[in-house]
Order: C-alpha cells, then structure tokens, then sequence
C-alpha cells in the first residue's frame, strides 16, 4: 500500500496557469471614480477621456480609446468622464476643449492632448505615458 501511495504522489504534479492582465473601461465617470481609478492608478497607465456627447471629434477618438483599452495587449484603463454630466470636474481640471485626453501615472497627470490623433499619435502618447517617471 505504501508503495502504491508513493507512486501516485510521484506522478501528480501541478500546472500554474495565468490570467491576462484585465484592463477595464469606467462609463461615465463622477469625480469619486476619477478620483479612485485616476489618482489612485499606480504603475499602471490611466487614460482619462473628457467628451461630450455633441462633439464630433470625441465620436471619433472614443472608439480608438475603447480598442486600446480593450487589446488583448492593452495596457491602459479608460475613464470617460462627459463634461456635460459633470461640470464641476471639467473646471476643476480647466477643460476648455473637447475632446481632452490625460494620461496618469501613480496617481499624477503624465501627459494630455486636446482634439482628435490618429491612431500612430495615440500609441505614441500612451508608450510616453507608460515611460514616464514619476516620484
């Protein structure tokens, strides 16, 4: 019997498996999920999208934020806050032009462009932001 128990330990082994690294998409932000997501983002890079829903070029640089965000390689989180919905916050971070994109890395703003990029200018800004150092 002893030997036959041996045997079964010796020939059991374990697989780890991993999950991919999921990224998420907060719809229509306040200032509490800006602030948890944003603010508190750490090494990871924080993409924060002020839109409004007349804005032709929002309609157009949303869905591009939504499939970087959503890659399989991603490696950003989306915050879309609509500045209609939440004036406080667009003038506390002195929005003035739609479509407005910060980038935040541990918590702090790492980059920002206004108007619509295509997508090379995109992933440019993204690799900058998840370059950048922040203390």
């Amino acid at each position: 019997m002893f030997l036959r128990s041996a045997r079964l330990l010796t020939t059991t082994s374990r697989a780890l498996h991993t999950s991919a690294v999921r990224r998420e998409i907060f719809e229509n932000a306040d200032a509490v999920t800006f602030a948890r997501v944003a603010k508190g983002s750490g090494d990871k890079v924080v993409l924060v999208d002020w839109y409004a829903d007349w804005c032709p070029p929002c309609k157009a640089l949303t869905p591009q934020l939504e499939k970087v965000a959503k890659g399989p390689d991603s490696e950003v989180d989306l915050v879309k806050i609509n500045t209609d919905e939440q004036l406080d916050l667009a003038r506390e971070w002195k929005i003035t032009a739609l479509p407005t994109v910060h980038a935040f890395k541990k918590g702090k703003p790492v980059g920002q462009f206004t108007g619509a990029v295509p997508p090379p200018q995109l992933r440019q800004f993204i690799d900058a932001a998840g370059e950048a150092t922040v203390e």
